[in-house]
Formats: C-alpha cells, sequence, structure tokens
C-alpha cells in the first residue's frame, strides 16, 4: 500500500531549498564586491562630484583633491518635467491677448505659415553693439572679445591642478587659474569667455558679468541655485527644440528663448494691430539669478551688467531721465541706452518705443531688436527669440550658496 504524500510538504520543501540557494549566491556576489572595492583615488573623486559634498573656496585654495576631472561628460538623471501652461490673462491694458486676435497682428511677416521667417527691424544688424563675440570698441579697433584676450598676460594664470593632478574646474566647465593681480597678489581666477574674473567662491564675480561664458568658445553656462531648476531648464529645452523643428499643433501660442520653451510667456496684439512680446518675461526667463523688474525698470542681466529698460507708465522724475521724443503717430520713443551699467551712460544710437505698462513691458520684435539685441521670427504660432547663438547651449551649473557664504567649486556635478 502506497503511502500519501502530503502536497504541502512537498512545497515547502522547494521554497527552503531555494531560499538556501539564494542565500548562497548572495553571500559569494557580496564576497566577490568586497574584493573590487574601487582604490582611493575614484573613491576621492566620487566625493568631490557628490551633491552633498560642497568644496568651499578655502578648499580650492588648499589644493585638495576635489577637482571634477577635464572631461565632465557625464550621463546624470533628469527629472522628468511637463511644464503647465500658464493661464493667459484676458484683462491686460493696452492690448488683447486672444490667440486668434494675435494671429491677425499686421507686424506678422509673409510666408511664416509655413517656415520660420523674422520679423522685420529698422537696424539691419546690430551685433556690433550687443553680442559677446562681436561688440566692436571703436576706439581701440578691436572687437570686446579680443581686447580681454590680450589683457589675459597681464595676469600670469597658471592653471591649477589637485594634488592628484587634475586641473581644478569651476561649475564642471571653466579651468580655475592662479595668477596676480595689478598689485602682485595672488589670487584665483576663471575665464568667462575671453574676460578673466577674480574668483573667490562666492556669487561676487557675477554681479558685474551677470554671464558665465565657456572659456574660448564662450558658449553660454546657465547658472542657477538648485538641481530641480537647472532639470527644468533642460527638460524646457527638450520642448523648445520639439516645437522649432516640429512646430505645435494647438492654438496657444509658444515664446521659445534660445531654444527654451517659456511657458510662462504670450504675446499680444497692441492698439495699432502689431504683435508685441514681454520683456520682463524674457529677462526674467534669460537670467533668473540677476534679472529683475520694479515698477520703472527691467533690469536685464546681460553680458555687459545690469541692462536698465524703462516703461511708459514709469515715475515722470525717471522718464524725464531719458533722452526722448514724441513720432509723427504719437509715440513716445526713447534713445536706448545702458543707463544703468556701472553707473554710466552710454547711448548705442538705436531708437524704440516706451515698452508699454510697468508689469509687462510689451515691445514690438522690432523694438526689441534696437533695445537688447535679440532676433525674433515666427513659425505658425511658434515664436523663437534668439539674444546670441551662443546663448543656444545646454550648459548648465548648479551654485549653491553653503554656510560660510562660498559656493560649489564643481557645480554639483554640472551637466
Amino acid at each position: 500500500m502506497k503511502k500519501n504524500i502530503n502536497p504541502i510538504a512537498i512545497a515547502a520543501a522547494i521554497i527552503a531549498v531555494i531560499v538556501i540557494i539564494l542565500v548562497f549566491v548572495g553571500m559569494n556576489r557580496h564576497k566577490n564586491d568586497a574584493g573590487t572595492q574601487p582604490d582611493s583615488s575614484s573613491v576621492s573623486e566620487s566625493a568631490a562630484s557628490s551633491e552633498d559634498n560642497l568644496a568651499s573656496a578655502e578648499t580650492a585654495n588648499d589644493k585638495t583633491d576635489t577637482a571634477i576631472p577635464e572631461n565632465t561628460d557625464k550621463d546624470e538623471e533628469v527629472i522628468d518635467y511637463v511644464p503647465e501652461k500658464a493661464e493667459v490673462p484676458t484683462d491686460i491694458r493696452r492690448g488683447n491677448t486672444d490667440a486668434d486676435a494675435v494671429s491677425s497682428a499686421a507686424n506678422i511677416p509673409a510666408g511664416s505659415d509655413t517656415a520660420f521667417v523674422d520679423f522685420a527691424t529698422l537696424e539691419e544688424d546690430n551685433s556690433a553693439t550687443f553680442r559677446y563675440t562681436d561688440r566692436y570698441v571703436y576706439g581701440i579697433q578691436k572687437t570686446y572679445f579680443e581686447m580681454q584676450k590680450d589683457r589675459q598676460e597681464s595676469y600670469n594664470l597658471t592653471p591649477s591642478l589637485s594634488s592628484g593632478g587634475n586641473v581644478e574646474l569651476a561649475f564642471g566647465t571653466n579651468p580655475l587659474y592662479t595668477g596676480t593681480d595689478k598689485n602682485g597678489i595672488e589670487r584665483q581666477y576663471i575665464i568667462s569667455g575671453a574676460d578673466v574674473l577674480e574668483y573667490d567662491g562666492t556669487l561676487d564675480p557675477f554681479k558685474t558679468h551677470p554671464i558665465l561664458r565657456k572659456e574660448g568658445t564662450s558658449e553660454r553656462v546657465y547658472l542657477f541655485d538648485s538641481k530641480e531648476k537647472r532639470d527644468e531648464f533642460l527638460a524646457l529645452r527638450k520642448i523648445g527644440k520639439n516645437y522649432l523643428e516640429n512646430g505645435s499643433t494647438d492654438s496657444d501660442w509658444k515664446i521659445v528663448l534660445n531654444g527654451e520653451y517659456i511657458p510662462d510667456a504670450f504675446p499680444m496684439i497692441d492698439e495699432d494691430g502689431n504683435l508685441n512680446v514681454s520683456i520682463a518675461q524674457l529677462a526674467m526667463a534669460y537670467n533668473p539669478l540677476f534679472s529683475h523688474v520694479t515698477g520703472d525698470y527691467v533690469y536685464a542681466a546681460t553680458d555687459w551688467g545690469l541692462y536698465t529698460i524703462p516703461n511708459d507708465e514709469a515715475d515722470p522724475i525717471v522718464k524725464n531721465r531719458i533722452d526722448q521724443y514724441t513720432d509723427e503717430n504719437g509715440h513716445t520713443m526713447y534713445l536706448v541706452s545702458d543707463d544703468g551699467f556701472g553707473g554710466t551712460s552710454a547711448t548705442y544710437g538705436g531708437v524704440a518705443q516706451f515698452p508699454k505698462t510697468k508689469q509687462y513691458y510689451w515691445v514690438t520684435p522690432d523694438d526689441l531688436y534696437s533695445i537688447l539685441g535679440w532676433k525674433t521670427s515666427i513659425k505658425g504660432r511658434v515664436i523663437s527669440i534668439v539674444s546670441d547663438p551662443l546663448d543656444d547651449s545646454d550648459l548648465a551649473a548648479v551654485v549653491e550658496t553653503v554656510a560660510s557664504g562660498t559656493i560649489d567649486l564643481n557645480g554639483n556635478n554640472a551637466g
């Protein structure tokens, strides 16, 4: 007579065998891991790139081995970001934001329904005034870039090396140098584009040079005060590039600045029937760390400092400081100047209508070009604005203030 076999007992025995096998495999795997730990230099480099280990200016001065190697091309996880399109207000003064109404604007160029076409501008080319590598200094018959390159020799710059022999990098992009100032005192420097900036680990150098550029190539390096904001920027650039390549299928207007989609920005059609964009919205998107808006001015942080832009509702005392006149159409026009650069004013020769309203600072694409040198084109309901081709860049760094008042030397493993 056969003995009955309990199926539950069989199942329990099988499970026990599987558990024993898994435990054995796990122990051997961890044993192998223990035998293949990275060497101390790898650990040091990993610690240097950690977001939780900020290298202070004092650390940089001690030349400890915290530098990121020159090659910083690393795959880094970027947050998934789906922007919420801001609700377009319908009660603005001096214009209409209705999407269909804007599409009937008189200044929209012909042929822009199927291809990107530039808006017409009175000035044919103002790059010698505004663009970083093209700005011309007539007094010395050189570009600003060439002039700054010539000045580099006077600093006696030598690359700063870590104890591991790597060139130390600020923000993960720009080499750090040791040099001497005009009094022969040793300082630390970085080169932004061609500009030599004293670098002490604080944000101070960027108060007068609010745009960081990669040394030599002058590509824009965007600065943010958190990883979340940097990742949001990179995600918005992907969205913006898609709009530029494939257009938009919905009825809303899309504004793209240097390849970055600006979800809060929108155009309007003014009393003259022309499409306008908001300098206030664009300036804050262009440099959120340093640009700001008041009731009298937009302070747009550019390569040349805080560029001061007035509006037609500013305090009369403020407006009267500015050279202005009334044109044949009754518009108040002003001579564009860098009223906010270091307390000095230099008129560039451009003329623009005062931006409309102290809230938005509305301007036509033509006036935007006269005021900041930013070029605007349009295809369908996608508006592309380019401040400088060198600003169309994915380079971005995180600069976080720490307790000592210094910032992350390595840009939080900036991508």
